[in-house]
């Protein structure tokens, strides 16, 4: 079996500022979510990078 490694979830502590460096620096395009979001996720080729507020994933695993 081989392995394919096609994402990776960042959980960042200032969504819009993340959003916009990949969208606009990086030149990534979003395939969900917005800068307004808390969750969003851009299409890379092969694989996807995802954008997660920190302070919202600490809350849903209650750390």
């Amino acid at each position: 079996m081989a392995l394919k490694y096609d994402y990776t979830r960042l959980l960042v502590r200032d969504f819009a500022a993340c959003y916009r460096f990949y969208r606009d620096v990086v030149g990534l395009s979003p395939s969900f979510g917005t800068e307004d979001d808390n969750y969003a996720e851009f299409v890379t080729g092969a694989t996807r990078i995802s954008l997660f507020d920190a302070a919202e994933m600490a809350a849903a695993v209650g750390s």
